[in-house]
């Protein structure tokens, strides 16, 4: 192991007895150990999570790095080194690597005060920082308990400000929108057919409410620019999909910032989630009765109604 932290290899884990010993290691020295030594296995663990998995089990099954640190009881201390200067921005990425797509550590980072050391980050960072918190976010809050608690600390307003950062942080911060505009209940988002015989219908009101405030804080227009940046073109149109489920208001603002050509533009890209995407966000600005004739006349439902049918 290295106490400077960084990318680990072979040899340190050999030296080390083994990856569950060396991750012990660093998850100790993170909890107990100085400053420079918190920073130091806060950095390694980071590099840990963006590596392959080293850890190769007798009966021939593997783990993942994140997994192996979040089983070591990583977490905790994670989240209590946010607040540390240095390790920050390290444990920020790592967590963002650990929870992503796992309720099961995203409910342990809730628990380990998670919400307000993100949003601390987002708020109060250097652009690394913020970019991390943002990645964070967007991995956190796919769980749904945690996004009334992430919108009651004010994450919205940090977040719609790093759509206009690098592209690290408008992918970060429009996943986290995107996931946040789903609302606080447990039903999910309407599918391209539901969406199209839903007018008139509206969704639960606190989702409304969490809509409207993001809308409100100037993320729609942003959203809509950054259709046009390809690597950020998903993460765009997944919010705007988000957002404009079931909400008037915002669907007419997409069409009048110009969302509508954009969208469908993507409709012909490679990347097939970026597709799928724009196909929900027109299907849902389709869903209202001042723009249904708009995505109508962009030629867009032939595409939509075909995708539906696959």
């Amino acid at each position: 192991m290295t106490r400077k932290g960084g990318r680990v290899t072979a040899d340190q884990v050999k030296t080390a007895g083994g990856p569950a010993q060396l991750i012990a290691q660093l998850v100790s020295d993170l909890v107990k150990g100085t400053h420079e030594e918190r920073a130091a296995a806060a950095l390694t663990l980071k590099c840990l999570t963006e590596q392959a998995s080293i850890h190769d089990l007798k009966e021939g099954k593997r783990k993942e790095n994140s997994e192996l640190i979040a089983e070591a009881g990583a977490i905790p201390g994670l989240s209590e080194a946010i607040e540390i200067g240095g390790a920050g921005p390290h444990a920020l990425a790592a967590l963002a690597n650990i929870c992503l797509g796992s309720a099961k550590y995203q409910q342990q980072l809730l628990d380990a005060d998670g919400v307000p050391r993100i949003a601390k980050g987002l708020r109060g960072g250097d652009p690394p920082t913020q970019t991390a918190a943002a990645a964070a976010a967007a991995s956190l809050s796919q769980l749904v308990a945690s996004r009334q608690p992430l919108v009651n600390v004010g994450a919205i307003v940090s977040l719609v400000p790093l759509l206009k950062g690098g592209h690290e942080a408008q992918v970060h911060a429009a996943q986290s929108l995107a996931e946040l505009a789903k609302g606080f209940g447990t039903a999910g988002a309407h599918s391209i057919a539901a969406l199209a015989q839903s007018k008139g219908d509206s969704l639960d009101a606190p989702r409304a409410k969490v809509q409207t405030a993001i809308a409100k804080a100037g993320a729609t227009e942003l959203l809509v620019s950054m259709l046009e940046s390809g690597k950020a073109q998903e993460a765009a149109s997944h919010a705007l999909e988000r957002l404009a489920e079931g909400n008037e208001e915002i669907q007419a603002e997409i069409n009048a910032k110009g969302g509508i050509p954009r969208l469908v533009a993507l409709l012909g890209v490679v990347n097939i989630d970026t597709q799928a995407h724009a196909a929900g966000a027109l299907a849902a600005i389709a869903s209202g009765d001042n723009t249904d004739e708009q995505v109508s006349s962009s030629g867009a439902m032939g595409t939509l109604i075909a995708s539906e049918c696959v």
